[in-house]
């Protein structure tokens, strides 16, 4: 049985994984409590599962070595930049794991079953991921920051700071909380 880890800058979901997910689970991310605080929980709730996985798969977040982890995360995982979240769960169960990029992740499920040869694939969540596919290629890039968009700054902010959910909701909620409710007619009204 394999473990898949979704860690997001606002939730952790869960799946195991033994030919179709079997079991789906997750916990809030709390990353404002840092690194050390993220990765106890991890593996506090692994370990919860009492099941002996043979490996365990995480897709986040941020720019990422797949043999180290994290070389760089943004402000929705403070505290990850420089610390490897796939060492320390080997470490704690003496297993397998691989870390990958969430978008890019997302963009290796397109080339496998989209019938596609070049896209932008575009994730938003927490914040915002993006990736090129090339002649059905991820483009990474040297240092696995090619296509990286979310950290183009637009003024005085990233793109993932004004595309993201949550942005987007303040936007929503301020847009409807400054509407003129006096401008809204029924229809009776008008007739």
């Amino acid at each position: 049985m394999k473990l898949l880890i979704d860690l997001g800058g606002t939730n952790i979901k869960f799946a195991n994984y033994d030919g179709k997910i079997t079991d789906k689970f997750s916990i809030p991310t709390e990353a404002q409590l840092g690194f050390d605080h993220v990765a106890n929980n991890i593996i506090k709730t692994i370990k919860s599962k009492k099941i002996n996985y043979e490996e365990v798969i995480i897709s986040q977040a941020g720019i990422v070595d797949k043999n180290f982890g994290t070389f760089y995360a943004n402000d929705n995982l403070p505290g990850f930049t420089g610390n490897s979240l796939a060492e320390k769960i080997k470490s704690a169960f003496k297993i397998n794991v691989f870390i990958f990029n969430d978008a890019k992740s997302s963009a290796a499920y397109i080339v496998k079953t989209a019938d596609v040869n070049d896209a932008l694939v575009i994730t938003i969540g927490t914040g915002v991921g993006t990736v090129l596919i090339t002649n059905k290629e991820i483009i990474v890039g040297e240092h696995g920051m090619t296509g990286e968009a979310g950290q183009m700054q637009i003024g005085n902010q990233r793109l993932d700071q004004i595309m993201s959910i949550n942005s987007m909701l303040v936007a929503i909620r301020k847009s409807i909380a400054d509407f003129d409710l006096k401008n809204i007619h029924s229809i009776d009204e008008k007739i």
